[in-house]
């Protein structure tokens, strides 16, 4: 090679260097995003607006440096360490920061083999995204928006870059759901429409992890309960599933897979005027064995700082830890107008640990000594963390400015709202209760009682958050309970009916689901919220609930001119369902003759018999296999009623309706003494399942009758017998005759 050869090689890589540096530093200095949705400028409404962006490549670098383990890079999951901003400007002028987060993409590989496992594609496979970090926002004002973005690398902003305006129009979301004060409703933001829940837990894909197939089942789910007239549900952000911070604590991008499934599932409410809450576990500070390897010895805080349970609710560091991802999951998830509560599920069971080493003496005597000697340890577990939630609140409300509200629950609510200063039901928006049962009295004795108790203690909506029954194993044979229930507590002056728990267990398997879209079109169009109705319960037998016969629930509106409520013919209680052969196996303990119960039906072709494919998903789950059920005796008398072991369910009522029992409503309007000063209502008669067309009252059944001089009014039942054992009704009033 000569001189002249040589010279222009080096001149031409000397350039080549300054080029690059020139357009490296450069690129330093801008940051590349994409509007993703709407793929326009125009967004509705309350609805989601997405920006894909791509960070500086020195940035980029340094993170992809980091995912794969290498000690100078950076974490995209520590605010710390890059943290992307966004400064919304709204319509008004006035502005508000948010936050964006790091994201990958999947595609969804699903081919199950039950012969040859090793045939199995059941994986989430991660795929090239050209916009790693994502921002999600849903404005909520009409007209011209900006936006600006901020890079802040290691504590030092790096650049600020103006955005390009967007425009939000008018949609036909209905918005949030606000809860005025005071009032026992909800309502929608947008629409200012009365909002009443109807629908189900649909919490998670099962208990040991979160495979596409465990996805397509919790979304097949989501569409059945939304076909069956659901607008409400409960998402669990699981340890097994989309949780970003199990099994590390600081590094989530081992859960973008089931991160990204969990965008489905929010999209999929969005799409369908679905609002949910998003709780999380209490098996994450728990030693219970139930969820597999999901308890507190695995917990990545324990791990990560050796720690007791005491840290993992005062130790400044896990706590700061801790607030990283909850503006992760706020970022991704939080921007949601249909993510209604955040919340904390059967916190008794979050502190229950704690509660223990108080009483055993574990903990640092400075904690432990005032509560020990006072044999109160439960008030301190609780209060810890009580202060640990209203931090985390806190953080919410004012670091993330997210127009956020909360409900915290109780597997059992105990003493604990006793003491003012260990009340969840204070911290939370409103009052979420879990009750289980299939005791005849569990509706009329133990719901609608706890719903009117904190109803009149908090002043906030109240729901049953939980129910079901104790057994699923009565699943398997009739679907009484799940019927009853759902119809009992539309009633009880809850801000919707109550929620079963069990979905993946009997529930959509044997398709009890369908009953909601008849208490749907019974409720539909009834304006809940602006009547002010207020809950009746009504027995024939008063406290005797053993010889029950009819009892009623009702909602009595504040003018006293509209009653909607349910009938029920109590007899026809799954004890006493005498010709269900299924039932009397349970009651006689004969659990083989009921197998096989199939439920979580897998539609991907494995063995029923093989158990070791049980969480992909939960395959075929027996409900009469011993080693997973605790099958009780459901013989005891605990069960059982004066009818029972009389035959059984009986009619009430009969073709004569003059002639048939009554049962009451009563804080009407008072007829006066004179004849002609009467005041009197319509009562109509509707179906509540199989045929019955809900919105359509039954002609035969219609009365109009007129109150007595206190306003009560005695209505005659119509027939109730195993072809129709209860129906709905409703009253309106008609006016002085």
């Amino acid at each position: 090679m000569n001189s002249n050869t040589y010279m222009r090689y080096f001149l031409t890589g000397f350039f080549f260097c300054l080029i690059q540096q020139l357009f490296h530093a450069q690129e330093t200095n801008t940051l590349r995003f994409s509007q993703l949705a709407p793929v326009n400028s125009e967004v509705g409404i309350y609805t989601k607006w997405e920006l894909g962006i791509n960070l500086p490549q020195i940035y980029e670098d340094q993170v992809f440096q980091f995912l794969n383990g290498r000690s100078r890079g950076i974490n995209p999951y520590d605010p710390d360490q890059v943290d992307l901003r966004i400064k919304l400007t709204d319509p008004s002028g006035k502005t508000r920061w948010r936050y964006a987060f790091y994201y990958a993409a999947f595609e969804t590989s699903l081919q199950l083999n039950s012969r040859d496992p090793k045939l199995n594609k059941n994986e989430f496979i991660n795929v090239p995204t050209a916009h790693p970090w994502r921002f999600r926002f849903a404005p909520d004002q009409l007209g011209e928006w900006d936006f600006e973005i901020e890079l802040i690398v290691q504590g030092k902003s790096v650049l600020h870059q103006k955005g390009t305006k967007f425009q939000c129009i008018q949609s036909p979301h209905k918005g949030t759901l606000v809860i005025d004060e005071g009032e026992r409703y909800l309502r929608y933001s947008n629409s200012n429409e009365p909002f009443f829940a109807i629908g189900e837990n649909i919490s998670s894909g099962g208990p040991c992890a979160y495979l596409p197939s465990q996805h397509q089942r919790q979304a097949n789910a989501l569409q059945e309960m939304i076909d069956a007239g659901g607008n409400f549900t409960r998402f669990e952000l699981g340890a097994q599933a989309a949780l970003p911070d199990w099994p590390i604590h600081d590094n989530y991008h081992g859960k973008q897979d089931e991160m990204f499934a969990f965008d489905k599932m929010v999209d999929m409410c969005e799409q369908n005027n679905v609002y949910f809450i998003l709780f999380r576990h209490h098996v994450e500070a728990w030693e219970g064995a139930d969820w597999m390897d999901i308890r507190w010895e695995n917990n990545p805080y324990r791990k990560a700082f050796n720690i007791p349970i005491l840290g993992f609710f005062t130790n400044e560091e896990v706590k700061k830890a801790q607030l990283k991802t909850l503006r992760y999951i706020y970022s991704r998830w939080g921007y949601s107008s249909n993510m209604s509560f955040y919340g904390y599920s059967e916190v008794d069971y979050w502190y229950s640990k704690l509660q223990q080493e108080i009483e055993k003496g574990a903990l640092p005597v400075r904690y432990a000594r005032e509560y020990k000697a006072k044999r109160q340890p439960e008030p301190y577990a609780g209060s810890v963390m009580i202060k640990w939630l209203e931090e985390q609140q806190e953080f919410v409300r004012q670091e993330l400015k997210a127009d956020a509200l909360f409900c915290h629950t109780y597997a059992s609510v105990g003493m604990m709202e006793d003491h003012s200063s260990t009340s969840f039901f204070s911290l939370s928006d409103v009052v979420g209760l879990h009750l289980y049962g299939e005791n005849k009295n569990i509706n009329f004795g133990k719901r609608a009682p706890f719903q009117d108790e904190y109803r009149k203690k908090y002043n906030k909506p109240v729901f049953i958050e939980e129910m079901g029954i104790g057994n699923i194993g009565l699943y398997c044979c009739t679907e009484i309970e799940f019927h009853n229930s759902i119809w009992s507590t539309a009633m009880m002056g809850g801000f919707g009916a109550g929620l079963d728990w069990w979905w993946d267990r009997g529930v959509h398997d044997f398709g009890y689901h369908r009953d909601l879209k008849h208490l749907q079109l019974f409720l539909h169009n009834e304006l809940i919220k602006e009547h002010k109705f207020e809950p009746q319960r009504w027995s024939d037998t008063g406290k005797s609930f053993k010889k029950r016969q009819l009892e009623s629930y009702s909602l009595v509106s504040e003018d006293q001119e509209r009653v909607l409520g349910w009938l029920h013919n109590a007899t026809y209680y799954w004890r006493n369902l005498a010709d269900n052969s299924c039932i009397a196996n349970l009651i006689e303990g004969k659990h083989e003759e009921n197998r096989p119960c199939h439920v979580a039906a897998d539609p991907y072709g494995f063995d029923p018999a093989d158990r070791k494919y049980d969480c992909i998903p939960r395959t075929y789950h027996n409900m009469y296999n011993t080693e997973v059920e605790n099958l009780r005796d459901f013989g005891k008398e605990e069960f059982t009623d004066h009818f029972t072991f009389r035959g059984g369910a009986r009619s009430v009522g009969g073709n004569d309706l003059q002639k048939n029992p009554t049962f009451v409503i009563t804080s009407l309007k008072k007829s006066g003494v004179s004849k002609k000063k009467k005041e009197w209502y319509k009562v109509e008669f509707f179906g509540t399942s199989g045929d019955f067309d809900p919105t359509s009252p039954i002609q035969a059944y219609t009365q109009e009758l007129n109150t007595s001089n206190s306003g009560r009014l005695k209505i005659h039942v119509p027939l109730l017998d195993g072809n129709q054992p209860d129906l709905g009704y409703k009253l309106t009033y008609l006016g002085k005759r």
